[in-house]
């Protein structure tokens, strides 16, 4: 990779911990991890990646986003959420 390309993406890319497209997770008023999914059209479901945390997420919350990723999902017309 270029090093323009590397400056681009914020830096070296072992300092990189989430994707580009990496989607922010709200719990009440705190920015509390990041999700990197991807849908996948032709088989019909949203792809989650990775959670990040920026915080320990405890039970509530990790119910909470899989509740989100499954309405996301579905509000793109997707028939699930998978993990690989």
């Amino acid at each position: 990779m270029s090093r323009e390309t590397t400056a681009a993406l914020g830096g070296p890319l072992h300092y990189i911990r989430t994707g580009y497209f990496a989607l922010p997770v709200l719990h009440e008023d705190r920015l509390v991890g990041k999700v990197d999914a991807t849908a996948d059209r032709k088989a019909s479901v949203l792809i989650v990646h990775a959670i990040h945390e920026d915080v320990k997420l405890t039970r509530a919350i990790r119910d909470a986003v899989q509740a989100e990723l499954e309405g996301l999902a579905g509000w793109l017309w997707l028939g699930g959420v998978v993990s690989p």
